[in-house]
């Protein structure tokens, strides 16, 4: 049983690591003759591009994840007596007090189509969305690691612990269309249908375990949490078809993406997103789960060793006792995380080499998280685009990206990594990030309004048309 527990616990520290919602694709941010950019920016136009189609389950794939407080080494060390690894959690213990953030990201294309009419560019399409965040407190992982033993006298705070999933199917439709000479604007709207979700709506729990001189170790326990959850049995239950859970459409939500991408002079652009501003109200499969006490006091339970046969028994009984759980099936609601994305570039004369700044964020349930990245892009040809970036995380600095895209009419394949290191030094990074594709492109006629123009202020030439598209 002993052995067992501990390969339980190396699952899940193994794991953490790799449930890791991280932001992500910020060196896929930008790069606009990717028509999936405009997921990140709805107001980007893909340059002269009159018809895109995306390789069914092969376009619009991005996956990220991002561990705060340790990457996979951090865990492990080699013992120099045999060679052997093994799992020791207390040196992250010390060095991540406070609460740390796990969480993963997968978004993928069944269809996308994108359509370009006069100035304006329409795109639509069906993509699956998944993520799920794990906050967790040192005290959370001492309580895993050492039970409550080591913690004699003291209080363990879990209040601040949490977990949140989700998985949707979202319906999109988005438009980008100018405003004057040297403005984009553009949005997206959402229908979303929740497949399941996994939501801690109140978490007070704490754990005190006192030295009593009756009972060895007396336990003390506020249990006041709530749980909501949809289409999890649906999802596990080994009589569910999966029918019930795909296509089932009593899980409704909408959402919405607004963008702006400016041409500020000769050389310099401004670009701005807002994203994910919505929610989902789940309506199937629901289970609520919570305390059917607000605490539990437990002195430990008194018996004869040589004479009690019934001690399982009333051990089991005991255990039901304390932590007796409620269950409901009330409708509930629960936001997306909405993000920002907010992007400078300087462009060369030639319109070949670019520079950008990219800051970005998250508005999750725990405050705004921040990111930074800096990037170089070069337009090699008309048929292949390569960037480089670095990316700055909290708790994980040193990211750094590269990418290219690469276009032979009519196809288009793009491969973007945030952190190169996590293909050959997978097991000391803490962010990983990598999206892809294939998409196939018929050009049509040239877009009138100019990718990159001069307004009148910066020159004393006339501001005139530019026939050509660069397709950063």
């Amino acid at each position: 049983m002993g052995r067992l527990f501990k390969y339980i616990k190396i699952f899940i520290f193994i794991s953490l690591p790799v449930l890791i919602e991280a932001q992500g694709n910020f060196t896929h941010y930008g790069l606009r003759n990717i028509p999936q950019n405009g997921f990140d920016n709805p107001a980007f136009f893909p340059g002269e591009t009159a018809f895109t189609m995306g390789v069914p389950l092969l376009s619009g794939i991005s996956l990220s994840g991002y561990n705060s407080a340790f990457s996979f080494d951090d865990l492990f060390y080699r013992s120099t007596e045999n060679d052997s690894l093994y799992l020791d959690l207390r040196p992250v213990i010390t060095k991540n007090p406070g609460l740390s953030r796990a969480s993963f990201r997968f978004a993928g294309d069944l269809l996308f189509f994108g359509v370009q009419g006069g100035n304006t560019f329409l795109t639509f399409g069906v993509r699956h969305r998944a993520f799920a965040n794990l906050y967790y407190t040192d005290d959370l992982m001492l309580l895993l690691w050492e039970g409550n033993g080591s913690s004699i006298n003291d209080t363990l705070y879990l209040s601040n612990s949490f977990l949140n999933e989700m998985h949707f199917a979202d319906y999109h439709f988005g438009l980008a269309f100018p405003v004057g000479e040297y403005v984009n604007l553009g949005f997206r709207v959402h229908l979303l249908q929740g497949l399941s979700n996994i939501d801690f709506k109140r978490n007070n729990l704490t754990v005190t375990t006192s030295d009593d001189a009756n009972t060895v170790y007396h336990l003390q326990a506020n249990t006041d949490f709530l749980i909501n959850t949809s289409g999890i049995n649906n999802l596990t239950s080994s009589d569910s078809s999966g029918n019930s859970y795909y296509f089932g459409f009593a899980n409704t939500g909408f959402s919405l993406d607004l963008g702006i991408d400016a041409v500020l002079s000769e050389r310099f652009r401004f670009t701005a997103s807002l994203l994910d501003i919505g929610s989902i109200t789940w309506r199937n499969d629901i289970k609520s789960y919570s305390a059917a006490a607000d605490s539990v006091d437990f002195g430990g339970i008194t018996f004869d060793i040589m004479n009690d046969t019934g001690l399982m028994e009333r051990f089991v009984d005991t255990m039901k006792n304390l932590v007796s759980l409620k269950t409901d099936t009330v409708n509930y609601a629960t936001s997306l995380v909405p993000r920002m994305m907010m992007g400078l570039e300087y462009n060369s004369i030639n319109l070949k080499d670019r520079l950008s700044f990219l800051f970005a964020g998250r508005f999750a349930k725990t405050g705004f998280e921040p990111a930074l990245s800096f990037a170089y892009d070069r337009k090699v040809s008309e048929h292949f685009t390569w960037k480089l970036s670095y990316t700055w995380l909290p708790k994980s600095p040193l990211n750094f990206g590269a990418g290219m895209v690469v276009d032979f009419n009519p196809f288009q394949f793009y491969l973007l990594a945030d952190n190169i290191f996590e293909m050959v030094l997978p097991s000391r990074q803490r962010y990983f990030q990598l999206c892809f594709g294939i998409n196939i492109k018929i050009r049509g006629y040239r877009r009138l309004t100019p990718d990159v123009a001069i307004p009148p202020a910066i020159t004393n030439k006339p501001v005139h048309k530019i026939p050509e598209i660069v397709d950063f």
